[in-house]
């Protein structure tokens, strides 16, 4: 179980990555309301920052 829950998190990461390199980390940081350079270091790091700035924001538009 555990084994198949780290496999789904990183094919998430993975996802929201390459969407990252796609959309271009200029107006992903738009449109999360970031500066371009916290992008660029969720790009190289865990994205559990990532995801807890994500939960903050669709919390606070609820």
């Amino acid at each position: 179980m555990d084994r198949a829950m780290e496999r789904k998190t990183m094919e998430i990461e993975s996802r929201i990555r390459k969407g990252i390199v796609i959309t271009g980390p200029k107006h992903v940081a738009n449109a999360v309301g970031v500066h371009q350079s916290q992008i660029s270091r969720w790009q190289t790091e865990p994205l559990m920052g990532f995801c807890s700035l994500m939960d903050s924001q669709i919390r606070k538009h609820k």
